[in-house]
């Protein structure tokens, strides 16, 4: 791995994005690596269909979600369900005590 002083990356900075395309490089600061500078292809992940990405953001927004639109992994959404159910029946469960007491 090639290294570079921070001035040097600075001042050279073509140079440094060509040594960059051969593989990563390390930019230092007072003797410590401060930075690694790497091309695309060395750290992209490969994209992502609409369903994979949609699949993330559900997951990502929690179960409960998951539940009210759907998702693609159909267990999560049956879990949220049933866990969104037992919220729903324990809330009217108080509505009906609340107003009971009035």
């Amino acid at each position: 791995m090639q290294k570079f002083d921070a001035t040097t990356a600075k001042n050279q900075f073509g140079r440094l994005l060509e040594a960059a395309a051969q593989g990563p490089v390390a930019v230092t600061r007072h003797g410590r690596v401060v930075a690694y500078v790497a091309a695309p292809k060395d750290f992209a992940a490969p994209p992502q269909s609409l369903e994979e990405r949609l699949a993330e953001r559900l997951r990502a927004a929690g179960v409960r979600y998951a539940a009210l639109f759907g998702s693609l992994a159909r267990g999560a959404a049956r879990r949220g369900a049933t866990a969104i159910s037992t919220l729903r029946s324990a809330s009217a469960s108080r509505s009906r005590a609340i107003c009971a007491r009035r």
